[in-house]
Order: structure tokens, then C-alpha cells, then sequence
């Protein structure tokens, strides 16, 4: 789960399986679903050591976890009509057939 915004929850008193920021809380737990993580090193607005932080989070409550880090993109980089990162679907195509889920496209 993502919260952006006013949270409630003091930084001083950590939560286990909880990562806090000025921006999100993301409470990461093991009934989540498996995910996949894209960023790049270049986004100024979501860094990807945040990206790693959070995939380190999923790897620790035991759920499969895939980041994909590419060198250039900047934020907007996995935006359609013209993503920068343009081989990003294909990805995710071969990533998602690892679980068996079906899909009509």
C-alpha cells in the first residue's frame, strides 16, 4: 500500500516491514503479490536507491521481487504515448510468464 501525503506515524518509532518517508508510507508485507520495480538513475524525483530500498523490503518479507534499474529516462521515462525506456513492456511480458498468469493481449 502507498500513501502519499500527511501520515500519522512518527519516524522515532519504527515499524517493522514499514518504509517512511517525507512522501509515502509503503507497508510491505508477505500477502503481497510478487512485483516488478522499474527506475532510472537519473530520476530526480523518485531516486533509485528508494526503488532499492523497496525491493530489499519485499526480498525481507519473503516476496518475490525484480528491480530493473536502466542507466537514463529521467521520471517520466515509462510514460506512454513514448516511454524512453521503450523496451519496458516487454520486460514486464517476460517477467509476469514466470508466474503463469494468463492474459488476453
Amino acid at each position: 500500500m502507498i500513501h502519499s501525503g500527511h501520515n500519522s506515524f512518527s519516524k522515532d518509532q519504527p515499524v517493522p516491514g514499514i518504509i517512511r518517508d517525507t512522501e509515502a508510507i509503503i507497508n510491505i508485507h508477505p500477502q503481497l503479490p510478487p512485483a516488478l520495480i522499474f527506475s532510472t538513475r537519473d530520476d530526480r524525483t523518485a531516486p533509485t536507491q528508494k526503488a532499492e530500498q523497496i525491493a530489499k523490503a519485499f526480498r525481507e518479507a519473503h516476496v518475490p521481487v525484480q528491480l530493473e534499474i536502466y542507466e537514463r529516462g529521467g521520471h517520466m521515462a515509462f510514460n506512454f504515448p513514448s516511454p524512453k525506456a521503450a523496451d519496458w513492456p516487454q520486460r514486464f511480458r517476460q517477467w509476469i510468464q514466470q508466474f503463469n498468469f494468463q492474459s488476453n493481449r
